[in-house]
């Protein structure tokens, strides 16, 4: 095995995180710490750490971090779509009983 390819494998065996994972910033400010990024590569090591590039939803630039600046984002039941209305509109109310209604005959109108 050439040192090229020895290199490669040990870079992407000490990754703990993957491409596509959503991670939150270690020490931002109370504001900031709901704000997951998503990695969107990673890089080679820093010295003995592991880096990553990663951006915010609402950031158009990247940022890169090393390993030990990352946290794992707390998996949500919600997909990212839901994630994105509630966070454009607000909690909405939910559909699948608006249809219930509907279809069995229900109407919201008050008399």
């Amino acid at each position: 095995m050439n040192n090229v390819s020895q290199n490669k494998n040990r870079n992407s065996s000490t990754h703990i995180f993957s491409v596509g994972q959503n991670v939150l910033i270690k020490g931002k400010t109370a504001a900031a710490e709901t704000e997951t990024y998503r990695i969107t590569a990673t890089l080679p090591l820093r010295g003995n750490s592991p880096q990553y590039r990663v951006q915010n939803q609402f950031e158009h630039h990247e940022r890169v971090v090393t390993q030990e600046l990352i946290e794992p984002a707390a998996v949500s039941q919600a997909s990212e779509l839901d994630t994105l209305v509630e966070q454009t509109f607000g909690k909405l109310p939910d559909v699948s009983i608006a249809l219930k209604k509907r279809s069995s005959g229900v109407s919201g109108a008050r008399k």
